[in-house]
């Protein structure tokens, strides 16, 4: 029993045995397919939500479509679940940012290699509009964690943190757990092998979004 809970664990870490990055971040992609068919897969699930907040390389939504080729049945549950774990994961990078930065934070970022990300998402903080710009960052490619530690950095309200993040976070897992409801299997099979595409066309559109809300006026 024992050694069978613990087989999801081993098979991640086998994975970080491979050299090439692009080739780990497909395997593991794979792999969370492999998590959605576990016998406790939604207590992994939802751990790795958490901890993807701070440092974990997979998105939640990989596991959500993982989930929805695997098993339809409560994936709306899951996804909301989902968000709440990936915020809290997020709250706690938020403290990290914080009062721990100095000692934890550049630690962190200096090991998964994200300080330029972590630089320019601190750049795009202000007062007037952190709950929009928390709102749009959580549905892109951004890393969730460095997002919530620039908000502890940039010392953004608590409050308007998780509000804008909730919603976010939300918003975009329960579109996933809607459209693997909707379409079913045969979307997680296309996705799965074209996430470069995806991710090409969702900052495309994101990049359109974000020209308008400016032309609009959103960000003066």
């Amino acid at each position: 029993m024992a050694k069978k809970g613990f087989s999801v664990a081993r098979g991640f870490w086998r994975l970080l045995r491979f050299e090439d990055a692009f080739a780990l971040y497909r395997r593991l992609v794979l792999w969370s397919f492999s998590v959605a068919r576990a016998r406790y897969a939604t207590p992994w699930i939802l751990f790795f939500s958490y901890i993807e907040g701070i440092f974990f390389p997979v998105p939640p939504d990989a596991f959500l479509l993982a989930r929805g080729v695997a098993k339809r049945k409560g994936l709306l549950p899951l996804a909301l679940a989902v968000s709440v774990f990936s915020v809290a994961g997020g709250a706690t990078s938020y403290g990290i940012g914080a009062w721990l930065f100095d000692s934890v934070g550049e630690t962190l970022l200096g090991t998964l290699g994200m300080e330029h990300a972590f630089e320019r998402v601190l750049d795009a903080f202000s007062g007037k509009v952190a709950f929009w710009t928390i709102a749009l960052f959580g549905f892109t490619i951004l890393p969730f964690k460095v997002i919530a530690l620039a908000c502890g950095v940039a010392s953004v309200p608590l409050p308007v943190f998780l509000v804008a993040a909730l919603l976010s976070r939300s918003a975009r897992f329960v579109g996933v757990a809607l459209l693997m409801i909707l379409f079913g299997a045969r979307l997680g099979e296309w996705l799965q092998g074209r996430q470069a595409f995806v991710i090409s066309l969702a900052v495309m559109l994101l990049g359109v979004l974000l020209l308008v809300l400016y032309a609009a006026g959103v960000f003066a």
